[in-house]
């Protein structure tokens, strides 16, 4: 299920990347007179082409779209000017409070237990580095007459797959010495260096993220070592034909990327990098190392890779302690 709410916001989040895209390419046709070939995009193609192929996962994952929740405007006038729970000073989290009550609704119609996804600590959790809902969201469900085990949080799809779909996957039975040759996990990692490459630059800007709690641009991945330490999970059977491999591995990445120059003290706490040039006004290109820890799922159907797919991607030294991971689902 996935609340109207959200829905609007994934939209509205690709219509601002759209408008920052055409700002970009009129940038560049101004220094080049347009010679490059490049064309702006028109924002109402781009929406409706996001908004069909949204729907249509969603349809294909038999998911559905909730309704806005039927809850007073005098209900919400009282919670943001208190403010209580999910508003906050100044009267924010008027989206936030429209889920809320969307999650009520599926408790009070009759669903067993509700599960919310979400990695946004500030508002929903009980502390940065405790997901579980916060208390004041708990104690307005007891007042309706259910227990806290009625909804649960979890910070990621990653963790939810753990959680409630792999966990109930059969673990495949250890064979007899000798019938079977171990399986060479570096070599499936190592076989697939340019995927995780990819993954990893695609995961890596959300790390950064959580774990400065700053703005990270234009990231661009300059090269990932080999894996070390690699760690297998016990073998899972997805059906008769198939299984499951999980497996994390250590790597440390050369990054490239811009950061606003008035986080400069923050990064500099955190990383050890090179500032390679000033991009604009306010940001600042650096190189930075950083050492990570990314879990890997792989179905087999035999000796053949059916998926390949990140788990979850964490920074394993951040600031001078080392000692303060960032883990992020992808």
């Amino acid at each position: 299920m996935h609340p109207g709410v959200v829905f609007e916001e994934a939209l509205n989040r690709v219509r601002k990347r759209t408008a920052d895209a055409n700002s970009k390419i009129d940038s560049l046709h101004r220094l080049t007179g347009g010679e490059e070939g490049f064309h702006k995009v028109k924002p109402d193609d781009v929406l409706h082409s996001y908004d069909e192929s949204l729907k249509r996962l969603l349809q294909d994952l038999s998911a559905r779209i909730l309704s806005y929740p039927v809850v007073a405007h005098e209900e919400r006038v009282k919670r943001s000017l208190v403010p209580t729970k999910p508003f906050v000073e100044r009267g924010r989290g008027y989206r936030d409070a429209l889920t809320w009550h969307s999650l009520l609704e599926l408790v009070r119609d009759g669903a067993q237990e509700v599960v919310f996804i979400s990695e946004n600590s500030e508002d929903w959790w009980e502390s940065a580095k405790v997901p579980r809902f916060h208390y004041s969201f708990l104690k307005e469900l007891e007042a309706l007459g259910f227990g806290p085990s009625r909804l649960l949080i979890v910070p990621n799809l990653a963790e939810f797959n753990r959680q409630y779909t792999v966990s109930g996957l059969p673990v495949e039975p250890v064979p007899a010495s000798g019938q079977e040759a171990p399986i060479d996990y570096l070599q499936l990692l190592r076989g697939r260096q340019e995927a995780v490459e990819t993954m990893i630059q695609d995961a890596l800007p959300r790390v950064l993220l959580a774990a400065a709690g700053v703005w990270v641009g234009d990231l661009e991945v300059i090269a990932t070592s080999v894996p070390d330490e690699i760690t297998p999970f016990p073998i899972r059977e997805v059906d008769k034909e198939r299984r499951l491999l999980q497996l994390s591995a250590l790597y440390r990445v050369a990054a490239e990327f811009l950061i606003k120059k008035i986080d400069l003290p923050i990064w500099s706490w955190s990383f050890s990098f090179h500032m390679r040039r000033d991009w604009e006004q306010d940001t600042l290109k650096v190189q930075a190392t950083i050492r990570v820890n990314a879990m890997f799922r792989m179905i087999m159907r035999g000796d053949e890779t059916e998926t390949f797919s990140l788990g979850t991607l964490m920074i394993t030294a951040w600031g001078p302690s080392n000692d303060n991971p960032a883990p992020v689902g992808s």
